[in-house]
């Protein structure tokens, strides 16, 4: 028997060609399908994550932050009755392909507060504004400037300081 007269039985076909060869019009596209990231790439954090509590951040200079931005958001922690041992921090820019659920395998959290990201970063279901404390499967999701950017302007501390105390209870 020649290789041009093997058959193959449909499930076999299904299991070596599971993704689509061919688009046709009108089919969705799998581009925009979520790329599903390996249980095994582990998401580095700096603190004990003991409130379950994420922060993430887009820190492209940094480990994590800046010295300063650090100290900043140290002292936003302090204002919450808060410490880096009750969080989470990380740097989403060492993820290769960052989505929230990945996110909540690796550290389950009851809040997670963005900065400088926005909620496409994270391929969450929803757009939601800055500020606006948006509850998604069990999590309360709140996104913010950058935290370089968010420091010199009253207003947008203000806001966020807003949500944080709703979220927090302080």
């Amino acid at each position: 028997m020649s290789l041009n007269q093997v058959k193959l039985p449909p499930e076999l076909l299904a299991q070596l060609y599971h993704r689509v060869l061919v688009e046709l019009p009108g089919e969705p596209s799998e581009k925009n399908q979520p790329i599903e990231q390996s249980n095994t790439t582990k998401i580095k954090s700096l603190g004990g994550h003991k409130k379950k509590i994420c922060i993430v951040v887009a820190e492209q200079e940094g480990v994590f932050l800046k010295d300063e931005q650090l100290a900043y958001l140290t002292r936003i922690l302090m204002a919450c009755k808060l410490t880096l041992e009750d969080v989470a921090l990380i740097n989403i820019q060492e993820v290769a392909h960052p989505n929230y659920q990945h996110l909540q395998q690796q550290y389950p959290s009851t809040t997670c507060i963005l900065f400088g990201l926005t909620p496409q970063n994270l391929q969450l279901p929803v757009d939601f504004p800055f500020f606006q404390l948006q509850k998604i499967e069990g999590c309360t999701y709140l996104f913010a400037p950058a935290l370089d950017l968010l420091e010199p302007k009253k207003a947008d501390r203000e806001k966020l300081w807003q949500s944080l105390r709703k979220q927090f209870n302080v």
